[in-house]
């Protein structure tokens, strides 16, 4: 499992809010952490996939969606970022009965998680509804970033697209599935080094339409991709970027 997507945590003001905004777009339930503090997980056909938590929570003050990624060992893994450049802003801790984590801000300013799990699997990277099916990485030097992640999770590149002016669109993953994608940002886009994931949605027009009318603004989309599927990327009420996908009909 090292270097699968494997958690996402939703970094937001209001928790309320998201949590109504999202259980409408994507179709999220919730479930509460029975832990030594109060935390509120995203559920997905019955299974938990993430946690939404506010700002001061500890896992950085940008309302943001964090994804977490598999690894073998976390102080190992962690102490390999620091080396490379990357700063730990929340250093490796565990969890009662899952496991250990720690969160980095990567040599360009990108926040991502790292967990190690106590019960690890080793099912297939297979997304299913209501799942993130899209990892995408938007930094300002995109090779550079998959230098470095290429070293911490041997992610490589699986494929390259001509975007036009946004330049080079790079996927990547562990050379047998697809995890995402990374490009650099122009001078011109306004907006700090970040992932951006797909959560996976019977229609992403329709979802967009929904979010829209939920208050969200939709920056683009949504548009078919190549491959036949629908994407569109947005800002939720609470001022974060979200985006969903759909596969071909």
């Amino acid at each position: 499992m090292h270097g699968r997507f494997v958690w996402y945590d939703l970094i937001t003001p209001d928790i309320d809010g998201a949590v109504k905004f999202y259980g409408k777009v994507v179709g999220w339930g919730t479930q509460q952490w029975n832990g030594p503090q109060q935390y509120t997980m995203w559920e997905n056909a019955g299974a938990p996939i993430g946690g939404v938590v506010k700002p001061d929570a500890g896992m950085g003050e940008m309302p943001q969606w964090l994804p977490y990624v598999e690894v073998d060992n976390v102080d190992t893994t962690a102490q390999l970022a620091t080396g490379l450049g990357a700063v730990i802003i929340a250093q490796p801790r565990d969890i009662p009965g899952s496991g250990r984590y720690a969160i980095m801000r990567d040599p360009q300013g990108a926040n991502i998680g790292i967990f190690a799990s106590t019960n690890p699997t080793t099912s297939e990277f297979k997304p299913k509804r209501g799942e993130f099916s899209w990892h995408e990485l938007m930094t300002d030097d995109h090779m550079k970033a998959l230098e470095f992640y290429n070293r911490l999770f041997g992610w490589t590149s699986m494929g390259e697209f001509d975007m036009g002016p946004i330049g080079t669109y790079t996927e990547y993953g562990d050379g047998s599935e697809m995890y995402g994608g990374m490009f650099s940002k122009s001078s011109d886009m306004n907006m700090p080094n970040s992932w951006c994931c797909y959560a996976m949605v019977d229609d992403a027009r329709k979802a967009a339409d929904t979010a829209t009318h939920l208050g969200a603004q939709i920056i683009n989309g949504p548009m078919e991709v190549p491959g036949g599927s629908w994407v569109a990327q947005g800002i939720d009420p609470q001022g974060v970027m979200f985006a969903v996908h759909s596969l071909p009909a």
